[in-house]
Order: structure tokens, then C-alpha cells, then sequence
């Protein structure tokens, strides 16, 4: 992922499938919906990052979700502009590993921070792929 030189990436210690990005002033979330938020923005700029062809894996991938997971979700939900928002804040079937994704934030939020070099490097070589594949 392209990064800004106003962006600075993020990421709790021990939860590197919580990464995020910043503005320079700004500080991580505290609580679970503002963090959800943060996650919304970065998996839309991953979209807008990939290729057709990652796209249409991205959203092969999502059809294996369990099906209380894709409910409320749009047919191709990469495809769709909603898709990343429906997907990472619409409620997941508990036990599910969406489920557990959700869930691992509040302690995420507890955690201390990678070091900055570490999560820079984290959040450059991600990808669509490589940000769904926990969710899965």
C-alpha cells in the first residue's frame, strides 16, 4: 500500500491484522466503534489500491464467510462502495473469525503500539488479500 507523507501507520504490539492509518496530529481510537471506523477507511483505500482481478478474489473470498456474516452485505462487496463499511461494521455470528477479528479490538486498544518503522512496514506491504484473509 502507497502511503502519504501525511499518514502515519499504526498498529497494537501483538494484534498486526489491527493496523491503521493516521493523520500526522492524530492519535489512535479508544474505543472499538472509532477503531472500526479507521479500519472502514483503510480496507477502502486498499480496495481503490487493487486490480480488477484482486477485486473479484477479494470478493470470491468473502463468499466463503459464514452466511450470518453476509448478511446486509452487497452481492460483490468489494465491488460496491458499502461493501468495506457493511462488512467491517455490521454484526458478525459470534464464534465466527470476523466474530473474533471484532472482538480482538478492545484488547488491540489496550495493547502498546508497534514501533513506528515496524508498522510502516506492516501497512506497505498489505493488501486487499492479506487484510481479509483473518476475516475468513
Amino acid at each position: 500500500m502507497k502511503l502519504l507523507p501525511s499518514e502515519v501507520p499504526w498498529c497494537p504490539e501483538n494484534y498486526p491484522d489491527h493496523a491503521i492509518i493516521l493523520g500526522l496530529e492524530e492519535r489512535p481510537p479508544h474505543d472499538q466503534e472509532a477503531y472500526l471506523l479507521k479500519e472502514v477507511e483503510l480496507l477502502k483505500r486498499l480496495v481503490q489500491e487493487a486490480s480488477e482481478g484482486e477485486i473479484e478474489n477479494a470478493n470470491r473470498m468473502l463468499a466463503d464467510l459464514p452466511d450470518e456474516d453476509q448478511l446486509g452485505l452487497p452481492l460483490d462487496p468489494m465491488s460496491d462502495p458499502r461493501g468495506p463499511r457493511a462488512l467491517l461494521t455490521n454484526p458478525a455470528s459470534e464464534g465466527s473469525r470476523l466474530h473474533e477479528w471484532k472482538t480482538d479490538i478492545e484488547e488491540a486498544l489496550k495493547d502498546k503500539p508497534m514501533s513506528p518503522e515496524e508498522a510502516k512496514d506492516l501497512v506497505k506491504e498489505m493488501s486487499l488479500e492479506s487484510f481479509l484473509s483473518p476475516l475468513r
